[in-house]
């Protein structure tokens, strides 16, 4: 397998100056781990990662299946463990795992369909209903192109094309759905995502993305605003912290900062990226990844929120056309789903670089020595220096975590402590250090 990198002489150039001084890849940027062959995902679209990290769910368009690979949490590598088809799914476009992990939801495009499953421990899938346009309620669903579940679990939405609606179901205990209630008047509706906080639900709409707000109890919604991005847009996603809404369409991703009160958008900030179909963003909010021509682009999240494209992995010996990304929860890996045609398929797994980020006070007391470490991905850290004792702990993707530092012997009365600090999140690793004033 060729893994071709184009359309990235920055980032090649930034790889290089980085080999040649020892210094680790930028926070984020990815390394191939494994290319899986894929007919389930014949024409492929959605892929998503489950809660669990043990599973990747992809579905293909054509071949009007969902394929079921195992995951290796600690390499990333994935492998075919099975796929399911049959019980009226047609053009499968989207798939999305519960939050307890239950159950798995897919909108079938031409089957005018949300198909419900139950999932096992090993990753399988049973078939338990599928909610269709035409019956129980339900006259909006022709199309379906999208489809979300809310944080808490209880309400799932999907969003049709053809009939230019949002429908609302509930969730059962056993993870069946029952229709609620449509909102029509959302032309071309293409995705759907629900924010964090279960505060509000986003969806791509001829060109304009729409903010509903969001009743936690019922489910139901109310529209408060609509921002025109004069452009054709495809994915929507909210970044895990609930403070910025990305979209993807024709020339790129466009990041909106979220309002946390009433869930308006603000101004896009606009990074070109050549015609982005779908967009994830890491658990760390440090990172967004788009699927664009043969492959994914890696852009960075600034503090202040702007973007900027760091790199670009293209399979062009194995894929033509990428189309879902998903990024695991522990923030570790990224799945994208590509293909040549309509039958030439893969799930093609990565890793992300990460890193380690020490901080603390430039004067501390010796005995009560504390340093604040925070990873991009779940990681093992552990911190040493001159005369401490080592410390390791394992820290949660973006959560800042205070580690105590004590000395092996009587602490020193004074002078300069370097603090190391090593982080290793599967089979990638960081580092990073902090200079400290004993006093």
């Amino acid at each position: 397998m060729g893994r071709i990198k184009i359309g990235a002489a920055l980032a090649t150039v930034v790889a290089l100056v980085c080999a040649a001084q020892g210094l680790a890849a930028p926070g984020g940027a990815l390394k191939h781990v494994s290319t899986v062959s894929a007919p389930a995902l014949g024409n492929p679209e959605g892929i998503t990662v489950s809660p669990d990290g043990k599973h990747v769910y992809g579905v293909g368009f054509a071949a009007d299946e969902i394929g079921i690979f195992s995951r290796n949490r600690n390499s990333g590598k994935i492998k075919l463990l099975d796929d399911v088809f049959g019980d009226g799914l047609q053009s499968p476009r989207a798939v999305v795992v519960s939050p307890d992990g239950k159950n798995v939801y897919v909108a079938g495009a031409s089957s005018d369909t949300v198909h419900v499953y139950a999932r096992a421990a090993n990753g399988g899938l049973t078939f338990l209903e599928a909610e269709r346009d035409g019956f129980g309620g339900v006259t909006l669903l022709q199309g379906p192109y999208d489809v979300a579940i809310s944080p808490d679990g209880k309400h799932v939405y999907a969003v049709s094309l053809n009939e230019h609606a949002v429908n609302l179901f509930n969730r059962l205990g056993n993870g069946e759905l029952t229709f609620v209630d449509d909102y029509s008047g959302v032309p071309f509706a293409y995705s759907v995502a629900v924010s964090s906080d279960g505060k509000n639900v986003y969806v791509t709409s001829s060109g304009a993305v729409l903010t509903f707000k969001r009743n936690k109890a019922t489910g139901e919604l109310n529209q408060i605003d609509s921002d025109g991005l004069g452009a054709t847009l495809f994915d929507v996603t909210v970044s895990p912290d609930g403070k910025r809404v990305y979209v993807a369409d024709a020339d790129g991703v466009h990041a909106l900062k979220r309002n946390a009160k009433t869930g308006k958008l603000g101004s896009p900030k606009l990074v070109e990226t050549g015609q982005a179909q779908e967009v994830a963003v890491a658990p760390a909010g440090d990172a967004v990844y788009a699927t664009v021509g043969n492959g994914v682009r890696t852009v960075a999240v600034r503090k202040n929120g702007g973007l900027k494209v760091i790199d670009f992995d293209g399979f062009g010996g194995v894929i033509s056309v990428s189309a879902g990304v998903a990024v695991s929860p522990d923030g570790r890996h990224v799945v994208i789903s590509g293909g040549v045609g309509l039958a030439d398929a893969h799930a093609i797994s990565l890793s992300r670089q990460p890193t380690l980020t020490l901080k603390g006070k430039a004067k501390q007391a010796a005995g009560k020595l504390a340093v604040r470490a925070a990873c991009n991905a779940k990681c093992r850290v552990t911190l040493s220096g001159k005369g401490l004792k080592k410390v390791s702990r394992t820290l949660a993707p973006g959560k800042e975590k205070r580690l105590r530092l004590f000395f092996k012997g009587a602490p020193p009365s004074g002078g300069k402590l370097v603090i190391k600090g090593k982080a290793k999140a599967g089979n990638r690793k960081a580092a990073d250090k902090l200079t400290v004033r004993l006093k």
